[in-house]
């Protein structure tokens, strides 16, 4: 088996598709599904209008298994991919095209 095999391999655990983390995953979207669903019975009910309170992300409920997912680098990822929507977020605000040393780091 090649590298691509392995990463092939590794991402398709990550997706649950096989292994552990599949139940995991599934659980989250069903809790935050069910979470959803509570919230807009309640507006419902008092007759507001609906605004959902924002729901915790997969990596605060299972820190423990996102790291084990992640092989300890998911908080690096997300602050990294912060930092890349920050930088292209305020280049679209001053207008015009993102320049290529910017591209780069994306």
């Amino acid at each position: 088996m090649g590298v691509d095999d392995y990463r092939h391999l590794y991402s398709a655990l990550r997706m649950g598709l096989w292994g552990p983390y599949g139940s995991y995953r599934q659980s989250y979207y069903i809790l935050a599904k069910q979470n959803e669903t509570s919230e807009i019975l309640r507006a419902t009910a008092m007759g507001k209008k609906f605004k959902p309170t924002p729901f915790a992300s997969y990596h605060e409920l299972f820190e423990d298994v996102e790291n084990a997912e992640s092989l300890g680098f998911g908080t690096a990822a997300r602050e990294k991919r912060k930092s890349q929507n920050l930088a292209q977020r305020a280049v679209m605000a001053l207008g015009g095209d993102i320049p290529a040393w910017i591209s780069e780091i994306a």
